[in-house]
């Protein structure tokens, strides 16, 4: 009986033993949970965030990914796509590149004549060849007028070296030096908005074109150069016998062409003339682009 007892009491002294361990690990279990808790409290430096916030910090940003050509790296960044703001600014008008000189203010209107000290009723006397047209597309002469005199008036005078003056407002379309067959010369274009209505009419100068007037066989280099403004009796040159010439005279062409033309050379007949040389003298020669008639006719209409 008594190692019955004895058998019974261990039994119950391990049972014990193993109520007492079970309550020991559920006590360190809370106590680990108690060590592990962090209160946390708000103080001065910690900033609430607001729900439209917190709902601004839940929206997802894009991720676009570039996929490279063969000509591309690889790219790849955050879009976050903002709402662009700019300020229109208006731009700032600039004078057309295509025709600047046609901006300039258009000058006081006056007929002049070309020879420096004779009178326009006077130049009919002093004509030593008259314009007598080629057919159309011959460069057969006569395309103007030339004038020339060994006494003036009565008095033995010798045209050589007389002033050349710009028989019209305009500007300058050429300045060429020591060619052939016009020697030493000057072109002036007078746009049409600056002649009168009767003359634009008269001499048949249609829109988009010009009135040209050539001024040939000068004595040196001319006096103005390309691109200049002139104003009517202006002193462009001498006159001389320069490029295909014998006496000294004033050789004159009135041609109707497109507007804002500008030849930087033209030469003919020579064998050192350049192709773009010869190209710009046949454009203005025989092409029908610049159509010449009757220099006389714009004095008749001064």
């Amino acid at each position: 009986m008594l190692l019955k007892y004895q058998h019974s009491g261990t039994l119950a002294l391990i049972l014990i033993l193993i109520l007492s361990l079970a309550g020991c690990s559920n006590h360190v279990a809370a106590a680990s949970i108690q060590e592990d808790a962090v209160e946390i409290r708000p103080n001065a430096e910690m900033t609430p965030v607001s729900t439209s916030e917190m709902r601004l910090a839940e929206t997802p940003i894009e991720i676009v990914s570039t996929i490279s050509s063969p000509k591309q790296s690889n790219v790849e960044f955050l879009r976050e796509s903002p709402t662009p703001t700019y300020t229109t600014v208006q731009p700032t008008p600039i004078a057309s590149q295509s025709r600047i000189q046609i901006e300039v203010p258009i000058p006081e209107f006056k007929v002049c004549s070309p020879i420096a000290g004779v009178e326009l009723n006077y130049l009919t006397k002093i004509i030593s060849d008259p314009y007598r047209p080629p057919p159309p597309g011959s460069d057969d002469r006569h395309e103007g007028v030339d004038f020339s005199y060994y006494n003036l008036a009565g008095r033995r005078t010798f045209i050589a070296g007389v002033g050349i003056q710009s028989v019209l407002p305009g500007i300058v379309a050429a300045a060429i030096t020591n060619s052939f067959p016009y020697g030493n010369f000057v072109i002036v274009e007078t746009p049409r908005e600056w002649l009168p209505v009767a003359m634009r009419h008269r001499l048949d100068i249609p829109d988009g074109s010009s009135l040209y007037l050539l001024y040939a066989h000068m004595q040196s280099s001319p006096e103005v150069t390309l691109g200049g403004n002139l104003e009517g009796c202006q002193l462009i040159g001498k006159v001389g016998q320069s490029g295909n010439s014998a006496v000294a005279h004033l050789h004159l062409e009135a041609r109707s062409g497109p507007a804002g033309a500008a030849f930087v050379m033209m030469a003919a007949f020579q064998p050192t003339v350049s192709p773009e040389e010869r190209a710009n003298y046949k454009l203005w020669r025989t092409s029908g682009l610049f159509v010449h008639f009757d220099p006389m006719l714009v004095f008749e209409l001064k």
